[in-house]
């Protein structure tokens, strides 16, 4: 394909988080990108956090489809929804590395140098999440607030990661984990938001009021 007819990253990205964002507006939601998952491993390009975690995975026509696989195996463990956004170059290779509960939107750039988003595959709730992977979207001290929520803290403040995690994930149900993990992204979106203590604050949009 024609560099000239070529989706890339930056523009795709800026097309899907301003759908996502008037898509949202005025609930109970935060839009993220690079949400780390699986202890920082790999990183969700662009997230909605409201009732459930949605990730959004870009692969433009310039980019690289490499770690795909490894990405979906990962995302799919932790994101209620997915949703594959793929240039049309890579279409077809991209659909046969995802799961089929995953959503697709084909990217593709108009005559005015903007780009179209259309559905092209329509997606399914995961039902299917690992609390551990739940766990491992969160900070250490995400996990010690989650703990002290439900009163199992003592003992454990000065604990490390995995042993928090070896915690959360024994005492408390996965649905008690996904409600307290969307929470506490919601909380760091808006007080990283609040200081631009770092690019996922800066790049967050806080769409409703703040989480308490």
């Amino acid at each position: 394909m024609s560099s000239k007819f070529s989706t890339n990253d930056r523009m795709v990205r800026a097309s899907v988080k301003a759908y996502l964002i008037a898509s949202h507006v005025n609930e109970d939601a935060v839009v993220v990108e690079e949400l780390p998952a699986h202890r920082g491993a790999v990183r969700l390009d662009l997230a909605v956090v409201n009732g459930r975690l949605s990730g959004i995975e870009i692969k433009s026509d310039c980019d690289h489809l490499g770690r795909l696989g490894r990405q979906a195996e990962l995302f799919s463990l932790a994101a209620d929804r997915m949703t594959l956004v793929v240039g049309e170059s890579h279409r077809d290779a991209a659909m046969a590395m995802i799961p089929d509960w995953w959503a697709i939107t084909l990217a593709t750039l108009r005559d005015d140098g903007c780009v179209r988003l259309r559905t092209i595959r329509k997606g399914r709730l995961n039902r299917t999440t690992n609390p551990c992977a739940l766990v491992h979207l969160l900070e250490r001290e995400e996990m010690v607030a989650l703990l002290e929520w439900h009163d199992l803290v003592k003992g454990y403040r000065t604990a490390g990661y995995a042993e928090l995690a070896d915690r959360i994930v024994v005492k408390l149900s996965r649905t008690q984990i996904a409600t307290g993990v969307r929470r506490l992204i919601k909380i760091r979106a808006w007080i990283e938001k609040s200081y631009s203590r770092s690019a996922f604050g800066r790049t967050a949009v806080i769409c409703g009021k703040p989480v308490s």
